[in-house]
């Protein structure tokens, strides 16, 4: 039932990531974003101001998008032409560098044919995946298998103690009938276990003294 539910609720997790990834992929094309950042590189010759433009994107509704906004979305990242990541809307990944599956995923930004920044969403879900998103997957797929794995382990280790737990004071209640009927009179059994294999023993061991 664990495995089950941890299951149920990754894979609606992984669902929802997605349609936000794709939802938010939709906007940056149909806001003009990468327009908008295009023109800003054209009018300065860098990337000031850059975060400025990115954090006043705004989806159709209306809602604004700032830094740290969005936790349950998927962040945008923007990385200059080198690939050095210059705006993260979550502030974890500033001054870091692009991978190159980042690089082959994100929207480039291009003036005068030249690439001069690129713009991604930093998590991803499933889907139509690219290299980066099927990895993100199968590292789920993996962390379902070792907790299906865990929790079978754990079951069976708990079912043996509990079923030791049980058995052993009706294993020795069954040695005693036997030595008992091979007239060794002196055998009682000890009181132990849960209340009704309690109350077995001490109905043997008065049956004995009788």
């Amino acid at each position: 039932v664990a495995v089950v539910a941890i299951a149920w609720l990754a894979d609606s997790s992984a669902n929802n990531e997605f349609q936000q990834y794709l939802m938010r992929q939709e906007q940056i094309a149909q806001t003009g974003l990468l327009d908008e950042l295009a023109a800003l590189y054209q009018r300065n010759g860098n990337w000031d101001g850059a975060g400025q433009v990115i954090a006043a994107f705004n989806t159709p509704m209306g809602r604004g998008r700032g830094q740290g906004a969005g936790r349950n979305r998927p962040p945008i990242l923007f990385a200059d032409a080198k690939g050095n990541v210059i705006y993260d809307e979550r502030n974890q990944r500033i001054g870091t560098a692009l991978s190159a599956d980042e690089r082959n995923l994100a929207q480039t930004i291009k003036v005068n044919d030249g690439v001069v920044g690129y713009l991604i969403l930093g998590q991803t879900g499933r889907g139509s995946l690219a290299p980066a998103e099927q990895s993100f997957i199968d590292q789920l797929r993996v962390t379902l298998v070792i907790a299906a794995v865990v929790a079978v382990v754990l079951g069976i280790v708990l079912g043996l103690l509990i079923s030791r737990t049980l058995a052993a004071p009706l294993s020795n209640l069954a040695q005693a009938a036997r030595n008992f009927a091979a007239h060794d009179w002196s055998t009682r059994v000890q009181v132990q276990g849960a209340d009704e294999i309690a109350e077995v023993a001490r109905e043997f061991n008065q049956m004995a003294d009788e």
